[in-house]
This record gives C-alpha cells, sequence and structure tokens, in this order.
C-alpha cells in the first residue's frame, strides 16, 4: 500500500508473518469402491488464510492513520491509502494491529471502523507462459501481466552482513533468504483497456516470481476495486504480494512474508 511517509515507514507498506501460506490451487484424488476416482474440485487459487488477514481500507479522508498505539492519542505512524490493503495480525476491541512492514516488531495499530474484511470477492486464476517467466490474469476488464528478467547484480548496490545479502540499492529484499536474487519482476495493469500508472515502489524490492500463483480478486465493479496477489520465493524466502487497484488507479501494496 502507498503511503505518505512518517518517520520509521516507507511507501509500500509490507506485512511480515511467521508462517508459511500456500496459495496455489491444490488438486486432490479421492477414491470409492474398487478403481473408481473422481478429482475433488480445486480450491480457490488464493488460499483462505490470506483473504482471511487482508482488509480493504475505506476512509472518507482518502487514508487512514496507522498508529503505534490503540488509541487516538498514540503516535501516527504513517498513514494508508483508502482502497488499499493491509494484513491484520490480530484485533483488539476497536483496533486492529497490523504488522510491521520493517520487521522491527512494533506495535501498529488501525482503527477497526476503517477496515472492511474481503466478503464476496471474486478469484480468477491467472495462466503462466509454458517458460516460466510470464503469467497473465483478467477478469471484468481489469488486466495484469507480470514478466520475469534476470536480476543483474552489477547494475545494484549490493549490502553485505557476513556472506548474506542484506540489502539491495538501500532496501530489504523480499524473495531470497540471504542470497542474491536471480530474477526481478515488472508488472503492468490495465483497466477497460487504459493502463494504470505504476509508481517505482510497486516492484521495488520484489524478487524471484512464480508464475503460477498470480490471481486477481475483485468486487463489484472490478475497476472500483481489484487485487492482484502473487507468492514468491527461492524455495526459503517465501512472500505473498497484494497490489491494490482503486476507482482505476494504483492504491498501493502489502507484503506479507513468512
Amino acid at each position: 500500500m502507498t503511503f505518505e511517509i512518517a518517520r520509521g515507514v516507507r511507501a509500500g507498506y509490507v506485512t511480515r508473518m511467521k508462517t508459511i501460506i500456500t496459495v496455489a490451487a491444490v488438486s486432490a484424488i479421492w477414491f470409492c469402491g474398487n478403481s473408481c476416482a473422481e478429482p475433488e474440485k480445486a480450491s480457490q487459487p488464493v488460499h483462505d488464510e490470506i483473504v482471511e488477514k487482508l482488509r480493504l481500507v475505506e476512509d472518507k479522508d482518502g487514508f487512514t492513520n496507522v498508529r503505534a498505539g490503540n488509541s487516538v492519542e498514540s503516535k501516527v505512524a504513517g498513514k494508508v491509502l483508502s482502497g488499499s490493503v493491509v494484513a491484520v495480525e490480530e484485533v483488539k476491541g476497536e483496533w486492529a494491529q497490523i504488522s510491521d512492514d520493517l520487521g522491527q516488531g512494533r506495535n501498529l495499530f488501525v482503527h477497526n471502523s476503517r477496515l472492511k474484511k474481503l466478503e464476496g470477492w471474486k478469484q480468477a486464476a491467472g495462466t503462466p507462459a509454458k517458460d516460466g517467466n510470464a503469467a497473465g490474469v483478467k477478469s471484468g476488464g481489469v488486466e495484469a501481466k507480470v514478466t520475469a528478467a534476470p536480476f543483474v547484480a552489477a547494475e545494484h548496490k549490493i549490502t553485505k552482513e557476513k556472506e548474506y545479502v542484506k540489502e539491495v540499492d538501500g532496501h530489504t529484499i523480499w524473495g531470497t533468504d540471504g542470497n542474491l536474487p536471480t530474477k526481478s519482476l515488472a508488472l503492468t495493469l490495465t483497466v477497460d483497456g487504459k493502463p494504470v500508472t505504476l509508481p517505482a515502489e510497486a516492484i521495488r524490492d520484489l524478487y524471484q516470481p512464480n508464475m503460477e500463483t498470480l490471481a486477481l480478486l475483485t468486487k463489484g465493479k472490478p475497476g472500483e476495486h481489484a487485487l492482484v496477489v502473487m507468492q514468491n520465493s527461492d524455495g526459503a524466502g517465501g512472500y505473498t504480494v497484494v497490489w491494490a487497484i482503486a476507482a482505476g488507479k494504483y492504491a498501493g501494496r502489502t507484503i506479507i512474508t513468512y
């Protein structure tokens, strides 16, 4: 999600979680009688555990405050745009605690009245290219395309802590667990055929795309609210990224890490 920055909070609100969550749809086979076999219906492309954590931000002011405590007297730690999303860790009375984008264990809160569950949202699974370097998904006039490109370390400033990669170009990276990325990603969005302008931070720090996991969530008129979801990793540094579209414009992103 996109921020008006308060000190210590960066644009593109990032959430951290402890447990791995599977996003890709899973199918299974069950058996009956002597040889009867029938495939079980595939689940939704975005796992219920992710959907249940996500909240759409709705505020008549166009943004809502992220606070350092569960009180209106608590310090404002940042502002998240209306139409974006956050990931909720716990609801405490009138306040929802959301995960810290910097992974510093800070307690961050949004008033629960500004958050809406994703009830009744439709899901569409993406289609990956055969070479595994691209994928697309479309629903109700909203279309998202993701492509992968080799990561060229020589074109970036790499910061290491001992033998582990700590930052790329001064930012925490998502998709590896201390290793250099091998692939970066690019994203294009259109609503009713019109390109959606994306800031650099929409895809900054995102690596190791898994094209099999691309999905689109929409509600009502898809151009009014839509979420593009992917789960990416190199096998260890997994994360789920959720890009938000509101009223045909990019509203921000959130990242769920584990």
